[in-house]
């Protein structure tokens, strides 16, 4: 497990501590999902390649903001859930280069992942990607998520990009003006911000904000470890999109700024 630097990124000082010849795979984030932070993915893959590793992307925190070329990353694994780019739930890609993937086996039996089958000679799988699709494809969630990629892609992923970026940098300057704010993670963020409010509990932020129609994310959110390594329960984790607003950003300040007053007296 690579730690932290102070400003909330991966210590690549330490890359070289953890990797080495028997590692077999990497698997990193290339977004958090709590700090927004974006990792160095140029350095980790030329670092695996150096000892023969192989690299898992996941990049469901990323898809939605920027554009993303898995071949000019060279990463062997890149996983995205669809419902993070505005698509169904339970669906997702996962891309694989194709040598990998003829050299696994397939993990579940199923429909349209065989070959043959003879009950003398044996079960032949089909090739790859077939053998991973076992049995009947979720053929809603599929064209679900086709049509929420041809939505990201009408708009553009540049224009996304610089438009979120724009608004990131607004929200955080707007959250400053909130005493006793604490925010977590890089300067630089995509996506996410959270923040704690003095003393109080994230739940009881979230509580009040969404009395007033303000809804964000309360908990570990699913990092425990990253709560642990911060000295704190929760946090609070408000989400930018491509169809958030400035209104809305202002909206959450005033309420953040609402609840200081009220709970200080």
């Amino acid at each position: 497990m690579l730690p932290l630097t102070a400003q909330g990124t991966l210590d690549l000082s330490q890359l070289d501590t953890l990797l080495d010849t028997r590692t077999r795979l990497l698997a990193v984030a290339q977004v958090s999902n709590v700090l927004g932070s974006e990792n160095s993915l140029e350095t980790l893959i030329a670092r695996a390649r150096a000892v023969g590793c192989a690299v898992l992307v996941d990049g469901a925190q990323a898809v939605m903001h920027q554009r993303v070329d898995v071949q000019a990353l060279d990463c062997d694994f890149y996983a995205f859930s669809g419902h993070k780019i505005y698509g169904p739930s339970g669906i997702g890609v996962l891309y694989a280069k194709h040598a990998l993937l003829n050299a696994m086996p397939p993990w579940e039996g199923g429909g349209a992942m065989i070959r043959d089958v003879s009950l003398t000679q044996g079960t032949r799988y089909a090739d790859a990607p077939w053998r991973f699709e076992a049995g009947s494809p979720n053929t809603c969630g599929i064209m679900g998520l086709g049509a929420a990629l041809d939505y990201v892609s009408a708009i553009g992923l540049d224009a996304i990009h610089d438009y979120e970026t724009a608004l990131m940098h607004y929200a955080l300057d707007a959250l400053s003006t909130v005493p006793d704010i604490i925010l977590y993670g890089p300067a630089e963020q995509k996506g996410v911000i959270d923040f704690n409010l003095g003393k109080y509990h994230a739940y009881d932020v979230g509580s009040f904000l969404d009395q007033y129609g303000i809804a964000i994310r309360t908990g570990h959110h699913c990092a425990m470890p990253l709560m642990a390594h911060y000295g704190v329960p929760s946090m609070c984790r408000a989400s930018l999109a491509v169809y958030t607003t400035r209104e809305e950003i202002d909206r959450l300040v005033a309420g953040l700024q609402r609840i200081h007053r009220l709970l200080e007296g």
